[in-house]
């Protein structure tokens, strides 16, 4: 048990994470806010509890909150893809698309290859009937990827092209 761990040994980053982390795939949420928020007090220049304490905010239906967590952490780690990314799952949550679709690029703009804010990117377009815009993500995802992950965005796009006919992978 991670808390036990915690009480026990040193107090290193990384336990603290694993206890949030377990706490929330078990749905404690209780449990889970109260880790994040004590890492966030003992490791305040660390990104990753400022997210488990948007996702917090994001589940509990304070969409503020999750905002100004998420904009933290983007702050704490700028380079990382995720907080964009997890911004833009915020906008789509809020019913705002073009600027989850933002943000989505924005991810993608720091990281290329970053197959969350493809997916989601794709699924996006794909839910509100741009399904030429949906293809390309996976596209993207096909050139770039190998092993599953390129079959899936392969089997993707071939299925997009079938419901809207929009040619073959090297047309568009």
């Amino acid at each position: 048990d991670y808390e036990r761990a915690i009480a026990l040994g040193p107090r290193i980053w990384r336990a603290f994470r694993q206890a949030g982390l377990l706490a929330a795939q078990r749905q404690d949420w209780d449990r889970a806010d109260r880790w994040f928020a004590v890492a966030a007090e003992r490791y305040p220049q660390a990104a990753w509890p400022q997210v488990g304490l948007g996702w917090s905010g994001q589940r509990a239906g304070r969409p503020d909150l999750a905002r100004a967590h998420f904009d933290r952490a983007a702050r704490l780690e700028p380079p990382s893809p995720d907080g964009p990314w997890l911004l833009g799952r915020l906008f789509v949550a809020e019913g705002h698309i073009e600027k989850a679709m933002q943000a989505y690029h924005a991810a993608l703009a720091l990281d290329p290859l970053f197959l969350p804010a493809r997916r989601e990117l794709a699924s996006l377009a794909e839910r509100h009937g741009r399904l030429a815009e949906a293809a390309g993500p996976w596209r993207r995802n096909a050139d770039a990827q190998a092993g599953s992950v390129r079959s899936e965005a392969l089997a993707q796009v071939r299925r997009l092209e079938a419901a809207g006919d929009l040619g073959a992978p090297g047309t568009r």
